[in-house]
């Protein structure tokens, strides 16, 4: 039996399934409704709002102090990921968070840099969370890093007059407003820490789709492995006619679904443009199918290793259940768990996945 031959002939009847070609047909019409590059990025940004209120109540400050009022205009003018927008009152913006037309929320008390100064740093601004909300962490950290940008002024005013060595000189030869000017100067310029961003996108912005799509490619791995096993059960159902009962006929039935799988996913990397971590280059889709290539190669050893020590389907049958979903918790497709729980990180090389991602 000529194994090319048959790989061709099993790669075929797959193909030609019904399910498959209208998977096939159905995947452009999907790349093309979740596509976005033309509209604004108003309509793809990630919404927060902000009110400042009086202290002790929710009442909307009238003549919030120099600080707050920077850091009002830190919050809507940063050229950040997220939108902040100021909202007219707190109910308003309940409102927002609540309907989920906001990520999350934040109400400020106008006193928050004189509370800060005084050292007091716990339960001062209220966060409201959308119920669909996912990124509110990450967006708390935007808005703590504007809180802190407008209070290192001060701070530092603070310490260079209290604590520092030139204590004596201020204010006397170097004025508040001096000092402040320098810092905002040495804040902004890049002297005094600086990323320098090598082939970095002119116009990046985090959207909906792109966390949505963040785990694609570990799904496609998960994928690749799942088709794997239905060739190996496949294999188990023609090797009970002694002629199929071979070596060669094993690594085809294996193989071919397998192919099949990775010609997709990379399809799908190509017509999907938003795919986090995916270089969408003609270089970098062809070495993304090589990675590919390298993974199915693995993933083939290793079911061949399996289906030579595993003799019975009904076993493969109870296993795999088990072994994909272990993937999804110790190989990092949605979250990598041995980032939380260290003792986990010896029994995550036990799963292909990781491997594939790690490439």
């Amino acid at each position: 039996m000529n194994p090319l031959r048959l790989l061709l002939f099993r790669i075929r009847s797959l193909v030609l399934h019904p399910f498959f070609l209208m998977l096939m047909l159905l995947l452009p019409v999907v790349a093309l409704l979740s596509s976005h590059r033309d509209d604004p990025p108003e309509s793809d940004a990630i919404r927060a709002g902000f009110v400042i209120v009086s202290p002790g109540s929710e009442n909307v400050e009238a003549e919030p102090d120099a600080l707050i009022q920077r850091l009002t205009r830190t919050l809507i003018e940063d050229d950040n990921i997220f939108r902040f927008e100021q909202c007219s009152s707190a109910a308003e913006l309940k409102t927002l968070v609540a309907s989920s037309d906001m990520e999350c929320g934040y109400i400020i008390p106008s006193d928050l840099f004189v509370r800060l100064l005084d050292n007091d740093k716990k339960n001062l601004v209220r966060v409201l969370t959308s119920p669909k909300s996912s990124m509110v962490s990450i967006v708390n950290e935007a808005c703590y890093a504007s809180i802190f940008e407008v209070l290192s002024a001060p701070l530092f005013y603070d310490w260079l007059n209290e604590k520092s060595a030139m204590a004596d000189l201020v204010p006397g030869t170097f004025s508040e407003e001096q000092v402040l000017a320098l810092h905002d100067e040495l804040l902004t310029d890049g002297s005094t820490f600086a990323f320098e961003y090598v082939s970095a996108p002119e116009d990046y912005r985090i959207r909906r789709m792109n966390v949505l799509l963040s785990p694609i490619r570990g799904l496609f791995a998960l994928l690749i492995l799942l088709s794997g096993f239905t060739g190996a059960l496949s294999y188990y159902r023609s090797a009970k006619q002694p002629v199929y009962a071979i070596f060669s006929v094993r690594t085809v039935m294996i193989l071919s679904p397998m192919i099949l799988a990775t010609a997709f996913s990379l399809f799908c990397y190509i017509i999907f443009p938003d795919i986090p971590g995916l270089d969408h280059s003609l270089p970098g889709l062809l070495l993304e199918a090589l990675k590919l290539t390298a993974y199915e190669l693995m993933c083939l050893v290793f079911l061949l290793l399996l289906t030579a020590v595993i003799k019975k389907r009904r076993i493969i049958y109870a296993f795999m259940p088990v072994y994909l979903l272990s993937c999804l918790f110790f190989s990092p497709i949605f979250v990598d768990a041995s980032r939380f729980i260290p003792a986990l990180r010896g029994i995550s090389f036990f799963f292909l996945p990781g491997y594939y991602l790690m490439m």
